[in-house]
This record gives structure tokens, sequence and C-alpha cells, in this order.
């Protein structure tokens, strides 16, 4: 074996058959079918609608992409959504609603052509690494259609998948490239600017680093510790982007998802986990968006201790033999999925099929190598049979796809396809029920929270929810029963005291509402509605002084909230402040330039201030935006 230079240097094909260059037209035209057949697979998720998993924190209530300007995108890279720290996959989503509004149609399409392009550099990439041109194709196939990948397209929020896998394979070309054939003067600059994006796009490129070894031991490089340290740059940044997931993850407390299991328990299910993803990545069984923990563990969850001990045992068989391409797609497979396993929780489920979209590139190019060397051992007739095999794998793998996308069509069929396989979970019945809430579906909606309630009493969250739908209905007194019985079963959530206090408000008992929220707010410092909603209260007492505070401490944490910029305004005029008013008024509608009342209220300000004309342009803007005039208020300004 050559020795790689560091300037340099050709290697030796993994595969016997040389690769042909990417220009070939033929090559073109296979990769535009593969695509084509790709683009039909995901089609059902261009109707598909946004769903309650996620969609709705990151978008539909995300208050940095209610304008498209600079302050907003600051607010972007300097915040979190539910924990998660990925702002370049929201910056998309800022752009997308700036130009197209919240039509969900280019959502999906977008991670659609994002998907096509990680599957280009999929294909570019097997043909970087040497696999031959049959090899490649089937690489690619398995990439693109495989119906785990659903999840990971289909789902919008998901849009950081396939964001940061773009980059991520793009970077790992790169270097590939500097591997097998040349090293360019820039190429280290471009892969740092990849990963970075990469990063800023997805935690999980933290990854990158050890897929750049399992290259090098692809292409014969030996792996010590000079060729670790020649990449200890790349290692200090994933290092910086782990910790600092990790760090939000804490904060908004989704580590403490598996709190019930310890340390052992864990193990056990990142065992379980590891063995399920190398099954899936042949046999894609059982494909739902939600997997939840077992309390405590079933018996088949332990039998990922056998399965992994025989996986190492298979391991090391074959690097004894020197299966190069073997090892190097068990490698990449478990650099990529190991921080994945759960073993330090997260989140709601213990598996995930998007956890896999990056990962099962190792065990696709080494089931492509191996396929293709069987097919190349066969005579002619048997060739015939075996590829048309691999077809009918093709098509049923699209088939399954095409199936599964359609579950994402709206927040029902997603939650019904997760009861159906998990019908004694309480989370999708409560997560359904919110959509039927939100249809105005009640009946629905209070038969699946009947249903989340009887199978876990405990349940406080669903309580909080069948506490909404009864508050948006105007019956407070339901409202306010369930929003006690959820305060009981966790006397230390704020925002269940924060809904408690806006029940009491709208039933006319102020004070007890403003002690509610104090409470709320005293568990929940950083709970940035909660001073919102206290803002009103204190406004209803008269206690204007203590309202402007609360005002400003929640746009000290979402500075680019218009209603609160409008409430500001209110309050200011109640405290007799018509300037601060004017200021505060002319801000909202900098925010958000689509609400009548903030035109009407400005009107009224400028009036106060003896700003005549401009009283009645504001006040024409806003009966053009449909508000009623008062006739008292327009003969005045006659």
């Amino acid at each position: 074996m050559v020795k790689k230079k560091r300037g340099g240097g050709r290697k030796k094909a993994v595969s016997s058959t040389a690769a042909r260059p990417l220009s070939n037209q033929n090559n073109r035209l296979t990769l535009l079918g593969i695509l084509a057949v790709t683009f039909i697979a995901f089609f059902p998720s261009l109707g598909a609608d946004f769903v309650n998993w996620d969609d709705d924190y990151n978008i539909l209530d995300n208050e940095n992409l209610n304008r498209f300007d600079w302050e907003h995108i600051v607010g972007i890279f300097t915040s979190t959504v539910i924990g998660n720290y990925n702002p370049l996959s929201i910056f998309t989503f800022a752009l997308e609603k700036h130009f197209f509004g919240l039509e969900p149609f280019v959502f999906h399409l977008n991670n659609i052509i994002l998907h096509l392009v990680c599957v280009v550099l999929v294909y570019k990439l097997g043909h970087m690494l040497r696999l031959n041109h049959t090899a490649t194709i089937i690489l690619t196939c398995l990439f693109a259609i495989h119906p785990m990948r659903v999840e990971s397209v289909t789902w919008i929020t998901e849009r950081k998948d396939v964001l940061f896998a773009s980059f991520y394979f793009w970077a790992l070309l790169i270097y590939a490239r500097g591997v097998f054939e040349q090293r360019k003067k820039w190429d280290t600059a471009a892969i740092l600017v990849l990963f970075i994006l990469s990063g800023l796009s997805k935690i999980q490129a933290v990854s990158l680093p050890l897929s750049m070894l399992a290259v090098d031991y692809l292409a014969g490089r030996k792996i010590h510790l000079r060729l670790i340290m020649e990449k200890i740059h790349y290692f200090l940044i994933s290092l910086a982007i782990g910790l600092l997931g990790i760090y939000f993850l804490k904060i908004e407390g989704s580590l403490e998802a598996t709190a019930v299991h310890g340390f052992v328990d864990r193990i056990f299910i990142g065992m379980y986990s590891f063995m399920v993803y190398l099954v899936k990545s042949v046999v894609p069984y059982e494909m739902v968006p939600l997997y939840p923990y077992n309390d405590p563990l079933k018996w088949h969850e332990y039998l990922g201790i056998p399965g992994v001990a025989l996986v190492a045992l298979v391991t090391w068989m074959l690097w004894k033999r020197g299966k190069k391409v073997a090892i190097f797609g068990l490698l990449f497979f478990f650099f990529n999925i190991v921080f994945l396993l759960q073993v330090l929780g997260a989140g709601q489920g213990y598996l995930a099929d998007r956890f896999t979209y990056v990962a099962y590139f190792g065990l696709f190019f080494a089931y492509a190598f191996y396929l293709d060397k069987g097919l190349q051992a066969l005579d002619a007739q048997k060739r015939k049979l075996a590829l048309g095999a691999l077809v009918i794998v093709g098509l049923t793998y699209s088939y399954l796809t095409f199936e599964q996308t359609k579950i994402w069509k709206n927040s029902g069929t997603l939650w019904t396809h997760v009861i159906a396989h998990y019908p004694n979970t309480p989370l999708p019945y409560g997560n359904r029920a919110n959509y039927y809430r939100d249809e105005g579906k009640v009946e629905k909606a209070l038969s699946d929270y009947e249903d989340a309630i009887r199978l876990d009493p405990e349940r406080h969250a669903s309580y909080n929810s069948r506490g909404k739908l009864y508050f948006d209905a105007g019956n407070f007194e339901k409202a306010l029963e369930n929003y006690e019985i959820a305060v009981s079963l966790d006397p230390n959530n704020g925002e269940y005291f924060t809904n408690l206090g806006s029940t009491l408000a709208m039933m006319g008992r102020f004070q007890e509402a403003v002690e509610a929220m104090d409470r709320g707010l005293e568990l929940r410092p950083n709970f940035a509605q909660g001073y919102a909603n206290r803002s009103v209260m204190h406004n209803q007492l008269r206690q204007h002084d203590k309202a402007l505070e609360d005002i400003r401490t929640h746009l000290s944490m979402v500075p680019n909230h218009a209603d609160m910029w409008y409430e500001k305004g209110r309050t200011y005029r109640f405290l007799g402040q018509p300037e601060n008013a004017l200021q505060a008024y002319t801000r909202a509608i900098e925010l958000d330039n689509t609400k009548g009342i903030f035109y009407l209220e400005l009107s009224r300000v400028h009036f106060e201030l003896g700003n005549v004309t401009e009283a009645r342009q504001n006040m024409q803007i806003a009966e053009n935006m449909g508000m009623e005039i008062d006739p008292n208020y327009r003969a005045r300004l006659q």
C-alpha cells in the first residue's frame, strides 16, 4: 500500500472496477433518474401541513420569524428553540416565511430539495471513495429512497437534518478528495466553513472529525496520534459545538427525560437502540415518530447486550481478515450514531428514525460494495436475476417511503399512526387532542384528553391542555378546575400557575390572578409570557407602574414581540406619557405592520400630541385594514 503524502497522492480503489467520472453522460442520466424516483417517493409531503410536533415552536410561534430584519436575525442566532441551538435551520425558515408566508408547501419542497442535494453529494462521495459505478448507484439509491429517510425529509422541523447533512457531506467530499486525489490550497478553510455551517444547523455535526478518520482508514492511512493531531482544529470545533448543545439542552430540561432510568439502564437502552438501527437498515419495520421509553425496561430491551457483543465479535473477525470496506461502514455508522443512543437521555423517545440520516451512509456503503462484488461473481443469467431482485427491493423501499410520508399529512394523521403502534402511551392522545382542540373539534379533543388522563391520571400536562380547551371556549369554571388539578399534581410548574392566573383574571378575580402569576414567575423567572400576562392584570388593577415593569422584563427576553410593544404603548397612555406611547406604538408597527389596531392607537396618541395630520393618516390606514372607527373620533379629526 502506498503511503499518503502530505501533498496528496492517489490511493488504491476499494472496488475492483475503476470509478467513472461524474461528468460521464451516462452517469449524469443515472443520477437524474435516481433524483426523479426520489422526488416521486416523497411527493405526498408536498400536500402536508405543519404538525404540532415542534413545528409550532420552531416556525408557527417563533417570534424571531415575525419579521425579516437585522434584529430578528440576531435573535435567531442568539437564542434557542426548546433547548436546541440550530440557528441556521431557523434562519432558512425565516427566509421562507418572509418570501412565501406560512405556506407549508414551500417548507416541504425545500426539505425535499435539500435531500436531493444530499443524494447528489452521496453519489459523488461514493465515486470519490472509489466505489465502482454499479456500487455507487446502489449506495445512492439506498440513501435516497430508504424508508428511514422519511422523518428527516418530511418533518419540516427536521430541516436541520437535511441542512446539516448537506454541509457535512460536502465537507467530507472535499476531505476525501484530498486523501484520495490531491489536496488543494483552500481545502482546510472550506472544510472549516462547511463544518461550522453544519454545526449551526444541527449538533449532530460533531461527528465529522471521526468520519474523517474513517475515510483515512478506508484510504489505507495508518491511524495513529499524528493523524488525529492533524485534525485537532476540527476536534476543538466539535467539542465546542457539543458542549454548547448539551448546555442548552440542560437549561431547557430536555436531558431530564430519562431521569427515571439509571445509568446502567441507559447503557442497555443504548445497546438496544444500536441493534434496532442496524436491523432497520435492512428491514425498516415499525416506523413511528415517537418511540416512548418503557418504565421499567422490557425483556427485549436487554437483547442489545448479546447483540452488541455479537457485532463486536464480527467486527473483530472482519478486521483480522482485512475486510476494510466492512470495517469502514461499521465505523462510519458507529461514529455517527453513538452520540444519539440516548445514554445521555434527551427528548421523549429513545429511538428516532431521523438519527440514522447520516449514519446509514456507512452501512449503505458497505452493503453496496459487497452486493456489487456478489453480482460480479455471478454468471450473466444469475446476475440478471439478482439485479431484478435488487430492483424489487428498491421499488419496495420506494413504496414504503411513499406510504410513510402520508402519515405526516397533519397532526391528526401523525398521532393516529403513533397511537396505532403505542395505544397505551398518553402523549400521542394529548397531542392529537391539542390538534382537535385547535381545529375546533371539541368532542374529539375531550375524548382524547380523557384517554390521556385514563392512561396516566398523574399526567399534569393533560389537565393543563384540557384547561386551555375550556379557557378558549369561554368555560372558565371548567378551565379553573383543570388548571387547579395541574397545579396540584405539579406545584413547581410556573406555566401552570400563570395559566391559572389568566383564568382567574377572566373571572374578574384580579388580585388572586396576580398572586397566582407571582407564584408562577417565582418558579419560572425566565417565562416571558408570564410577565406579559401579569402586566395585563396589573393594568386591570390600575397598577400601571408594575405593568410597565413586567412589560420591560418581557421585552428584555423577547425584544421583537410586537404585541408587547403595543401593550407598552397602552401602558404609557395610562400613565399619561403620550411621547413614550408614540415611540412604543411606532416600534410595534416596525415589527408587525399587519394589525390595524396598532395604527388606530398610534392615530389616537398623535391626536393627543396635536399631530392631527399624522392622526388622520394612521386612522385611514387602520380603517383600510378593517378597523371600525368611532364616529365621534372621526368627527374630531375633521
